[in-house]
């Protein structure tokens, strides 16, 4: 068994500009690091890749999304504590310094704290457009999007599927746009120069033996992409780790959201990439799993004290390793 954990933001959050922003306190994540040593042994990407026997109790970190916060924050740690974790950045907010729109829905959901205002607009945007663009009612949305989950309530569920992937794409953007500036920032070449990598960022990474994957272009639901877009949102991610490899690199992939199909699969496939990560939140089974389908944790998962006893998940590996069949 492989215990692989999934991170997005890792900072300071309490005391700064956002601190609703759904993330890890960068104290709560040297606790969890400080847990993981006393069960768990880290390993590489090298290591799953090159199929070597597997320590006990192995675990894998990956940091999704390209943020500034695994250059400034987690890069540092993991190299203190000689861990090599893997790195997966939309190639638009590299190449472009281009603020994603899955980034800007995060930081008006952390700048709003009545949501209710951004479920109007919501509302209000589907209303004024619902004729010329043949829209759903606002009725027929909520009834398939209006899902609450264990990190979010409904309404928060409702506004993130309708600005992710429900409405057509023009009109997404144009809603995202206006609300980022409206309730976040004016200015998004600032804003997307403070909170994402750059190539230079991710060339000392891979110096330090950390490794970089792919996670497309523009951090889309690639279920809900035809293939042609598909195919051009994983070309792109080549195209992004070709210029910051200096030599052969081994591909993999994380997909957005956890969204792919059998089209996604076929095209990684074709194009070797040796592992695709996933949001199936489990401990992941490398002896039924396939290997572009792989299993992660969230970082909510596992204890984020050092002090805390095995959780259910941990309890669940070390005793499969003392007891394998």
């Amino acid at each position: 068994m492989l215990t692989i954990i999934m991170y997005h933001y890792v900072r300071p959050i309490k005391n700064s500009t956002y601190p609703d922003i759904k993330g890890l306190e960068l104290n709560l994540f040297f606790h969890q690091l400080d847990y993981l040593k006393k069960y768990y042994t880290y390993i590489t990407i090298d290591e799953l890749i090159d199929d070597h026997k597997l320590p006990k109790n192995a675990v894998l970190l990956t940091f999704d999304d390209g943020f500034m916060d695994h250059y400034k924050y987690v890069f540092p740690e993991l190299l203190k504590r000689k861990i090599k974790g893997a790195f997966f950045p939309p190639t638009k907010c590299i190449l472009d310094k281009r603020m994603l729109d899955t980034h800007k829905i995060h930081f008006i959901l952390a700048s709003v704290k009545n949501k209710n205002i951004l479920m109007q607009a919501v509302d209000s945007f589907i209303l004024d457009h619902q004729k010329q663009h043949h829209l759903k009612s606002v009725e027929e949305y909520k009834s398939i999007h209006m899902q609450g989950n264990e990190w979010d309530p409904p309404e928060v569920i409702y506004i993130k599927r309708m600005l992710q992937h429900a409405l057509p794409a023009q009109l997404r953007e144009t809603l995202i746009k206006k609300l980022f500036s409206t309730h976040v920032s004016s200015d998004e070449k600032s804003f997307a120069n403070e909170i994402y990598m750059d190539k230079s960022h991710l060339i000392e990474m891979i110096d330090a033996n950390m490794h970089i994957g792919g996670h497309g272009a523009h951090h889309l639901w690639l279920e809900h992409l035809p293939t042609k877009q598909q195919e051009q949102e994983i070309d792109d991610s080549l195209k992004l780790l070709n210029q910051i490899y200096k030599n052969k690199f081994d591909f993999t992939f994380c997909y957005p959201f956890g969204s792919y199909n059998e089209d996604t699969l076929k095209i990684l496939h074709n194009r070797n990439c040796r592992l695709g990560f996933t949001t199936h939140f489990d401990v992941c089974d490398l002896n039924t799993e396939e290997n572009l389908q792989l299993s992660r944790l969230d970082t909510t998962h596992l204890p984020t004290n050092r002090n805390s006893p095995p959780n259910h998940l941990t309890t669940k590996v070390l005793e499969h390793e003392h007891n394998p069949d």
